[in-house]
């Protein structure tokens, strides 16, 4: 598999800074490693998938044989034992490489999401504009065994998969009241117009102007009656409206912005140490020779795992989101930074 324009570059990064700073270069190396054996384990798999399913073509065509002998029905005795033993046995084959070749299927599928993860963190400008600064190494792991490996893997899975679900119902937890009420306040303020009287005052009309509402093009100029009733009657109107914000609201559930962008970073920050603790046993998984997949005994690689994780980089590379540059963030940071800033303000 030929190595994409990124992961060269990240490649030439690492060396480079394996060269400049003697203290980083055990990081770097590792997560060289790293790199590259996401991309072996993803070749093999692969491989052997396409190789599984050569065997299948094998054994659908073998299984032709038996198949036909039987349906012409002229057999009897020991030949029909005999054929109808070689077709189970065919069809027991058939259905062993079948779950070896989704076996393999489920590991490239895993692999490549997670490749492509890497790929998408090292081409977007992040590394190119900063020295790389790698998380410190997790401690302890190295001399795990098997069993111990598969139990941590479980655990922190676990709460990992609890962490995604806190953090989406983070995100759509309902708004405070206080604030709630402050955006139907802000919406009132934004809606009311009222009528203009000045030039009564100044002697200059007789008439009161009342400002327009929205209309089509060539359409004739109407009064905006909403929101002149709105600036009119707004008290009554905001006393209805946060009654019904009242009524409606979740205090449980509810979260003031502030809290949610801090619920949220918080749930992100544990997740990703729980994620490098995860890719830690998941190496050493690796190292004693198990096999990534879904069963009990099986790796199970996650494949949406956080890709500074899975190579080794700090928690951000050009420090806090506050402190970065508007022009070295990715449109996806900035995207990320309004969405939840923003969103419920």
């Amino acid at each position: 598999m030929a190595f994409t324009q990124s992961f060269t570059l990240a490649r030439d990064q690492f060396r480079k800074l394996a060269r400049l700073d003697g203290k980083k270069a055990a990081s770097a190396n590792a997560a060289l490693d790293r790199l590259h054996r996401e991309r072996r384990l993803l070749e093999r798999a692969s491989s052997e998938a396409r190789a599984f399913n050569n065997v299948e073509f094998e054994l659908t065509n073998a299984m032709g044989i038996p198949r036909g002998l039987l349906a012409e029905g002229k057999l009897k005795g020991d030949e029909l034992i005999l054929v109808k033993e070689e077709l189970d046995d065919l069809i027991l084959r058939r259905d062993a490489n079948e779950a070896r070749r989704s076996r393999c299927l489920h590991q490239a599928g895993v692999l490549k999401k997670r490749i492509d993860s890497c790929e998408r963190l090292l081409s977007n400008g992040r590394l190119e504009q900063c020295a790389l600064i790698f998380a410190p190494p997790i401690k302890n792991v190295d001399t795990v065994d098997a069993s111990t490996v598969r139990k941590e893997l479980k655990n922190l899975g676990g709460k990992i998969d609890q962490m995604v679900a806190d953090r989406r119902e983070a995100e759509t937890a309902p708004l405070d009241r206080a604030t709630a009420k402050k955006i139907v306040s802000a919406a009132l303020d934004k809606l009311a117009t009222p009528p203009f009287v000045g030039r009564i005052v100044e002697g200059t009309e007789s008439e009161i102007y009342f400002p327009a509402g929205p209309s089509g093009e060539g359409s004739p100029r109407v009064p905006d009656t909403l929101g002149f009733l709105t600036w009119l009657l707004r008290d009554q109107i905001e006393q209805r409206l946060n009654a019904m914000v009242d009524s409606e609201a979740d205090d449980e559930r509810a979260l003031t912005p502030q809290d949610r962008v801090a619920r949220i970073a918080k749930l992100d920050a544990d997740k990703l140490a729980a994620e490098r603790l995860h890719e830690a046993y998941a190496g050493r998984g690796l190292s004693l020779g198990l096999e990534i997949g879904l069963d009990a005994n099986d790796l199970q690689l996650r494949a949406d795992a956080d890709p500074r994780a899975i190579l080794g980089l700090a928690d951000d590379p050009l420090g806090p989101p506050d402190s970065m540059p508007q022009e070295a963030k990715t449109a996806q940071q900035v995207a990320d930074e309004q969405r939840i800033a923003g969103q419920w303000r």
